[in-house]
């Protein structure tokens, strides 16, 4: 083995550029997406959590496709987002808005307090 293996070793590549526009906080939280224009729902573990986006491990072998939103369990709220990766069982979402479900919502996205309300036994 020559001498350069481990410099070309993944273990000892320099780190990529990280994309994320936010500071990542790595999190074990309990979250539901939402997807399809059906309003299909999905339990999932959210893993990383930023400002602009998050990554997420799916519970069980589903494709979800756009729109899909993600409903933060505890926190209350749901983020419309937009996949930007996938690599099963775990997608990467980015965030295009949020809306706090503790709050009454009039209009089209009243469904997803009731998910909310559900998905949290109140």
């Amino acid at each position: 083995m020559s001498a350069d293996w481990f410099a070309k070793s993944p273990i000892c590549r320099e780190p990529q550029m990280d994309r994320r526009g936010s500071d990542r906080r790595r999190v074990l939280l309990a979250g539901r997406l939402v997807y399809g224009l059906t309003d299909f729902t999905a339990d999932c573990m959210i893993r990383d959590l930023t400002e602009t986006g998050a990554r997420v491990r799916l519970r069980t072998d589903v494709l979800v496709h756009e729109p899909v939103w993600l409903i933060e369990r505890i926190a209350g709220i749901a983020h419309g987002a937009t996949i930007v990766w996938r690599r099963p069982p775990e997608l990467g979402l980015h965030f295009e808005q949020s809306i706090d479900l503790n709050q009454p919502i009039a209009g089209p996205l009243r469904h997803l307090r009731r998910l909310w309300l559900d998905f949290t036994g109140r």
